[in-house]
């Protein structure tokens, strides 16, 4: 088996396949091998991506050399399943240590499609890890990141990508990405994302700070309608530039989100909650225009705080052609209730 190499697959594979070698060596002290597998009684997956159970046709050959330093490298290394196709080398020291592994062609329905080339930095303390190509959707996570306010533990990296389409959402791609992540295996400690949508281009930059207390985040979406309603499944606002500019600690120390919010340019439609407190106010004609073209709005900023699933929001001001408000309060996710305070002022009452 390929066990005899040090090649252990189990985590993705399970089931049954039939292995064909051309070998030349000494017992399991192999030398050289062309390897070819039958994977069609093979259950395969690729964490939530991909697929493939026992039944459904896939192979993967390529061939397998160790040096007598003990150094492994697989060459012309090819994968096809229904909706996966792997190709390329890789070469590991013999103490297991990875020295390089590059796909030429990475294709995972739903996940990716570009070259990926990997190898330690200088230093032996990260990977650095380079992408280039069609596709690629992170939106799990940056799902988990937006519900828990916190990144995903994972290897050391230094990643660089560019890319014709990155998803952050099914309903949110950016076009012409590029992506900049720095990872310490506990957290992101510096991230650069950038890319065009529709109207503009989009920003997400998280930096450490200049005096080396916490981390800065700033954000900015030029529409801002289509983001809240892929990224927190909000359908009432139309149009908008949506900016954060927001501080968090460093990797590792538990503490809030703190910053400030702004939205320009947009209106409210259809949000039951406001007609509801516009039509209580006796605001009739306003309540109207709610479920019309809108309610617009020309700057919306809200001074908040978010920590453990809970939404601070202090003196947040809204100003428009027919309304103005003022609010302060709470928002919890986890217990569905929000708590807030506030003023409204139709326009005509300050005439």
């Amino acid at each position: 088996t390929l066990d005899g190499f040090g090649l252990g697959f189990r985590e993705y594979f399970g089931g049954a396949a039939d292995v064909v070698i051309e070998a030349e060596g000494k017992g399991l002290s192999i030398a050289h091998a062309d390897v070819s597998v039958d994977l069609t009684g093979a259950d395969l997956q690729a964490g939530s991506y991909w697929t493939k159970p026992p039944g459904v046709a896939g192979a993967v050959a390529g061939h397998v050399s160790r040096t007598a330093e003990g150094v492994l490298t697989l060459k012309n290394v090819d994968m096809q399943a229904p909706g996966l196709a792997l190709s390329g080398r890789a070469a590991f020291a013999g103490d297991a240590r990875l020295i390089n592994f590059e796909l030429e062609t990475a294709k995972i329905e739903t996940f990716i499609d570009a070259s990926v080339k990997i190898a330690p930095n200088t230093a032996n303390t990260a990977f650095d890890i380079d992408m280039s190509g069609a596709f690629l959707d992170i939106s799990p996570i940056v799902n988990q990141t937006i519900r828990t306010n916190t990144g995903q533990a994972g290897l050391p990296m230094n990643l660089t990508a560019s890319l014709d389409r990155l998803a952050l959402d099914d309903m949110y791609v950016l076009r012409n990405a590029v992506m900049g992540i720095r990872h310490n295996g506990t957290g992101t400690e510096e991230a650069r994302i950038s890319g065009d949508v529709t109207g503009g281009g989009f920003l997400a930059s998280l930096s450490p700070k200049p005096d080396g207390k916490g981390r800065a985040l700033l954000i900015e979406i030029p529409d801002a309608a289509r983001a809240t309603q892929a990224f927190l499944n909000m359908k009432s606002i139309k149009g908008g530039q949506f900016s954060l500019s927001a501080s968090l600690p460093e990797v590792g120390v538990d503490g809030p989100l703190s910053g400030e919010v702004r939205v320009d340019d947009f209106a409210l439609i259809n949000a039951p909650i406001m007609a509801q407190i516009l039509s209580l106010a006796s605001l009739k004609g306003l309540t109207d225009a709610m479920g019309g073209s809108g309610l617009t709005f020309k700057h919306f900023e809200a001074p908040f705080s978010y920590n453990q699933g809970a939404l601070s929001v202090r003196d947040a001001r809204a100003s428009g052609s027919a309304l103005g408000l003022t609010g302060s309060g709470q928002i919890d996710f986890a217990g569905k209730t929000v708590d807030i305070d506030g003023v409204l002022v139709p326009a005509y009452s300050a005439n």
